[in-house]
């Protein structure tokens, strides 16, 4: 009898820990679609609350440029004056759609000093956790909570994704289940200031189109050691 308890309690455990996925609905996919090749037009998309403005050509000439550095790489210094949205633009929207579409793998946030690094970082875990076109959209990585209805007509609230699971909790994305059973192998630190997301199955990122299976963001202070970063993926391969 206590044999058969204790499978329970594991088992139960085990279906807490395990991850609801679910796919984006069609509109957002076909919005993806239309949006992921050019960064001003994704941003208007996916986060519109924070861009509800036109962008001005100066913006978009900016833009474009972080566009072409996250896609082929380059160097570039560029000055706005205050409030016209270089962080916001390039610092956090800019890495957001650069991570989520698989255009950078392993990104790296860097500011004065560890702490506005740290600020851009929650900044973009601010957007995972509660932009209802980014969790939808980039289900089942980010995720949603659906209302369900038991048997007896009580509602409660599933996650749809690993980041929603989580609630922005970093025990509990550590013990996170995919569906099989293996873990999923995501990070949401302070210490040190990085994410890392959801490492799913081949399947999976066919199905649901995902584009940025396991990719990093850290941020790190102009002082903080920005020589040699590496991470090591669940496969063996090595990213820096």
């Amino acid at each position: 009898m206590a044999v058969n308890h204790a499978k329970a309690v594991k088992d139960h455990r085990r279906r807490e820990r395990t991850v609801h996925e679910k796919g984006p609905p069609q509109e957002l996919i076909d919005l993806r679609n239309d949006t992921r090749d050019y960064l001003p037009k994704w941003l208007k998309a996916f986060m519109p609350d924070a861009f509800p403005l036109e962008f001005s050509p100066d913006h978009i000439e900016m833009l474009e440029l972080e566009q072409d550095v996250i896609l082929d790489g380059g160097m570039y210094t560029i000055a706005m004056p205050r409030g016209t949205g270089k962080t916001t633009g390039a610092g956090i929207g800019a890495v957001i759609w650069g991570l989520l579409e698989g255009h950078i793998r392993y990104g790296v946030q860097v500011g004065a000093d560890a702490k506005s690094a740290g600020e851009m970082l929650d900044a973009v875990k601010s957007q995972l956790l509660n932009n209802e076109l980014i969790q939808q959209g980039y289900a089942p990585v980010t995720g949603w909570l659906e209302a369900v209805q038991d048997e007896h007509g009580d509602f409660d609230f599933e996650p749809c994704g690993y980041i929603a699971a989580g609630e922005g909790t970093s025990q509990k994305y550590k013990s996170q289940l995919r569906p099989d059973g293996r873990p999923a192998h995501v990070t949401w630190s302070k210490t040190p200031q990085k994410i890392v997301l959801p490492w799913l199955p081949d399947s999976t990122c066919k199905d649901y189109d995902i584009r940025c299976n396991g990719a990093v963001l850290e941020a790190r202070g102009l002082t903080g050691g920005l020589r040699g970063m590496k991470h090591c993926l669940p496969n063996g391969e090595i990213i820096r």
